[in-house]
């Protein structure tokens, strides 16, 4: 395991890299005794707690220098297990992310390892875990698209966009329905930032796979993702339409992840995950469990949040 240093060339140039010095990777083995998985799993939005289940939870990229690479933490619930793995973005991508879980679990599949150590308390290990800025209010619940309901966006979709050399993805179409209900609601409920015009620059940023792109060697493990991001004022947003938002979203090819990652092929030999999650403060996409829909995990102001679900163009398009 390693961790990340830097080389000034000049005045104006910082390199980082990898150093391969066996301090990269942290491994914590915590006890949540009074957590059940249906606490996790059923209720409307996830509970804070969630968040200490991730060992490098607000951490930072340029951290890397003094901070590890990789955390893992296994957290024992009253019935279940909550496994996290967190990983430097700046050395790796979505696609060796989900490569090393899936090859680590194989191994261990095939071994029975026996270790007594005394598990610290969470409440231990929270008070270890120091951040420098704390996080603002936010509520974070997952969406659940259904195969129908993406269908039916994608189709949408395409049909206003009425470009037949242009087709709008499944997943492009998802993020414009996201974008502009976002934007919808944040206008209504004036829980912007600052006040501003309606034509001022109304932003969405995607991570964009780049290995296929390039193209990349099959065996790459580092980061071969980059970000895009479209930029339209928000009266051009709101009323165009879905299909006007997924061609500039199409355009350009902060959404997270992709439901094409096997997330659900993870199996340490105990069955398939109950469910996925990640860390707070983004919206990260993942496949549905039962296939061909996609999940949303969205963490947002309380304000958007509690408007998007009252939001009647938004909720016809997906199961709760």
């Amino acid at each position: 395991a390693a961790t990340t240093t830097t080389s000034v060339e000049n005045t104006t140039t910082t390199c980082f890299f990898v150093d391969c010095n066996n301090s990269g990777a942290e491994f914590t083995h915590a006890v949540a005794g009074e957590v059940c998985v249906s606490d996790i799993l059923e209720r409307k939005y996830r509970p804070e707690i969630v968040s200490s289940f991730f060992s490098l939870d607000g951490v930072a990229n340029c951290e890397g220098i003094s901070k590890p690479l990789l955390g893992v933490q296994v957290t024992e619930l009253v019935d279940g297990f909550f496994i996290s793995c967190t990983a430097n973005h700046a050395v790796i991508d979505g696609t060796s992310f989900w490569h090393f879980i899936n090859s680590c679990l194989g191994f261990l599949a095939m071994v029975v390892i026996l270790i007594n150590i005394p598990l610290p308390p969470l409440e231990q290990i929270l008070l270890q875990r120091n951040h420098v800025m704390p996080s603002p209010p936010l509520l974070h619940r997952v969406f659940h698209f259904s195969k129908e309901s993406v269908a039916k966006l994608k189709a949408k979709a395409n049909s206003e966009a009425g470009r037949d050399e242009i087709v709008i993805s499944s997943l492009q179409a998802v993020c414009a329905h996201l974008w502009r209900s976002i934007a919808r609601n944040n206008i209504r409920n004036n829980c912007r930032t600052q006040i501003r015009s309606l034509e001022e620059g109304c932003s969405i940023s995607l991570l964009i796979g780049a290995r296929a792109r390039i193209p990349l060697a099959d065996g790459y493990f580092g980061n071969g993702a980059y970000i895009a991001k479209t930029s339209i004022s928000e009266t051009e947003l709101l009323q165009n339409g879905l299909g006007y938002a997924g061609l500039k979203i199409n355009a350009n090819v902060l959404i997270t992840s992709s439901p094409r990652h096997n997330v659900y092929g993870s199996d340490f030999g105990w069955g398939k995950p109950l469910a996925v999650r990640s860390g707070k403060g983004k919206i990260t996409t993942f496949p549905a469990a039962e296939g061909g829909g996609i999940d949303v995990e969205a963490c947002l102001a309380p304000e958007t949040m509690h408007a998007m679900e009252d939001d009647a163009e938004f909720l016809e398009a997906f199961i709760i």
